[in-house]
């Protein structure tokens, strides 16, 4: 529920363009986040946002290009955690995006 609290214009559209940009879970404990707007905004990789997001909101979400190139403009957060940890992460992840745009 978390996930689909994030605004439309951090992320983008996620599979079959879906405009909440959050892949759907099936069998899961990670979550797919399209975070293109973001990064075409900041001027800015899905790696650099998550180093940004490592220094500056102490979050750490992987950069989706861990796996590859089609990860690019995506980060993978980890849902196998208790919900008020996910939670603080969000909510640091969208603070964090609304100050920086």
């Amino acid at each position: 529920d978390e996930l689909r609290n994030i605004p439309p214009e951090i992320i983008g559209r996620g599979v079959e363009g879906k405009a909440d940009g959050v892949m759907p879970l099936e069998g899961t404990y990670l979550a797919w986040v399209c975070v293109e707007p973001l990064c075409r905004r900041l001027g800015i990789s899905s790696e650099q946002l998550a180093q940004r997001l490592i220094d500056e909101a102490h979050v750490f979400f992987n950069a989706g290009t861990i796996y590859g190139t089609g990860g690019e403009n995506h980060l993978r957060i980890t849902l196998a955690c208790p919900r008020p940890i996910l939670a603080e992460a969000l909510h640091r992840f969208t603070t964090f995006c609304h100050r920086t745009i």
